[in-house]
């Protein structure tokens, strides 16, 4: 898969859920996590295909033990890699 198949998912200060698009470039997706993404929270890589349309459905998120987690419908967990 390529990188652009992929998320960086994270709370910033004002508990906005962020999500980062990482680059095509060669470097793998640890590399550009740590380039293009805070240091000092939790950022999870999700497959882009994972993360809902729908923004009230993103505001339902939450970080659980380094994964997320949609509370709003069917407590079901998101993969992330």
């Amino acid at each position: 898969m390529a990188n652009s198949d992929f998320r960086f998912v994270y709370f910033d200060d004002d508990d906005v859920l962020t999500i980062v698009t990482p680059s095509n470039e060669s470097d793998s997706l640890d590399v550009l996590k740590t380039k293009d993404c805070p240091n000092d929270r939790l950022v999870v890589t999700v497959e882009n295909n994972k993360i809902p349309n729908n923004e009230e459905q993103k505001k339902t998120w939450v970080f659980w033990e380094e994964a997320i987690e949609n509370i709003s419908s069917n407590n079901t967990e998101i993969e992330t890699t």
